[in-house]
């Protein structure tokens, strides 16, 4: 099935990223401990998040020209932020400073035994892009917008521009806020983990709550971890395989997903190739602790795609 192609390479960058970044503590730990309890860690890093922030990374690293748009805090955490972008080649030139704020920063623990994490952390109300904080012009710089879904009204913003300017608005959808549902209708894509199109609709099969969601004609697909993901376009439901990995840590995962989908559709695949690469993506990923060192070079991807089973 043949999705839309973005506007052609007449714009400053392929892609523009809006969201959430962060510094990830990541703990890899031999099991959870129990409440009181102290224990050894196996491993311990220090690593750039966020969801736009980690999906910017991925993709200027498979060589996709990519402007992150955010707030960062100061201080070593928000310097940390920054850098740990702009060493990928991500412009972050349009993104802001919130003095006196530190940066998002999230403690990671991740189980051993199955690489499944557990996130705490801590964000200022300061460091939420308020509207008109950052030009709406900088998110149409771009040949697609991928947005995550906070700091919605001036995500709002930033998707209606890039809908004038005809650009295909991609959002990664994750919690439902009060004010959720005037962000998704944006979406030319709405990517999402295989909670929200129940919860958003209040559908149980997941075939008819992504229908639901994509009725007004978006593209919907919800990502069902190993086993691959489902999504519904145009009156069909798709549904592509995963890729099996000795998983280290599934941090991340998703993030790379969605860099992954945005990068299929950069390179004109079809839905089954880009939901393909983006599945194999985010599996190749979960091969390392955190969700930058786990991302997988670009040409790893599309030889994972070959070896996949049948949808």
């Amino acid at each position: 099935m043949k999705l839309p192609a973005p506007p052609a390479k007449d714009r400053p960058f392929d892609v523009v990223t809006f969201g959430y970044n962060s510094v990830d503590f990541l703990c890899l730990l031999p099991r959870y401990p129990a409440e009181g309890e102290k224990i050894q860690m196996a491993s311990f890093d220090m690593q750039g998040g966020g969801q736009a922030a980690t999906a910017a990374a991925a993709l200027a690293r498979w060589g996709f020209k990519t402007r992150y748009l955010g707030k960062f805090g100061e201080g070593r955490e928000g310097l940390l932020s920054r850098q740990s972008l702009v060493s990928e080649g991500v412009d972050v030139s349009g993104s802001i400073v919130a003095e006196g704020m530190p940066n998002q920063t999230a403690v990671i623990l991740v189980d051993q035994r199955t690489g499944e994490r557990t996130i705490v952390y801590t964000r200022e109300k300061g460091l939420a892009v308020e509207p008109g904080e950052i030009p709406a012009k900088l998110a149409a710089s771009g040949r697609v917008l991928l947005t995550d879904a906070h700091q919605i009204p001036a995500t709002v913003e930033a998707a209606l521009a890039a809908k004038d300017a005809g650009i295909p608005v991609v959002i990664d959808a994750e919690k439902i806020l009060p004010d959720t549902a005037d962000l998704i209708v944006l979406g030319d894509y709405v990517l999402c983990d295989s909670s929200f199109p129940r919860n958003f609709t209040g559908i149980d099969k997941p075939e008819d709550a992504l229908a639901a969601l994509g009725k007004r004609g978006a593209f919907v697909a919800m990502t069902l971890g190993a086993e691959g993901s489902l999504a519904y376009f145009d009156g069909e439901i798709i549904r592509t395989p995963g890729i099996k990995v000795e998983c280290v840590d599934t941090t991340g995962a998703g993030d790379v997903f969605h860099a992954g989908f945005v990068a299929g559709l950069l390179l004109g695949m079809d839905a089954e190739q880009t939901l393909r690469f983006a599945n194999a993506a985010a599996g190749l990923k979960c091969r390392a602790l955190g969700g930058r060192k786990g991302i997988p070079a670009r040409d790893e991807i599309l030889t994972a795609m070959v070896g996949m089973r049948p949808s």
